[in-house]
């Protein structure tokens, strides 16, 4: 799902499916939920 501004509403996704997005950009997929949506957003 995306939100108003087109970016996806990743507070409501799981965590692994986080840590896929984040694997798939070649980032680090360690830390909380909340750091791993940080990352995905930079």
């Amino acid at each position: 799902d995306a939100s108003a501004d087109g970016t996806p509403d990743y507070a409501s996704m799981k965590v692994a499916e986080l840590k896929e997005l984040l694997k798939a950009a070649g980032k680090p997929v360690s830390g909380k939920k909340d750091e791993l949506i940080a990352r995905l957003m930079e």
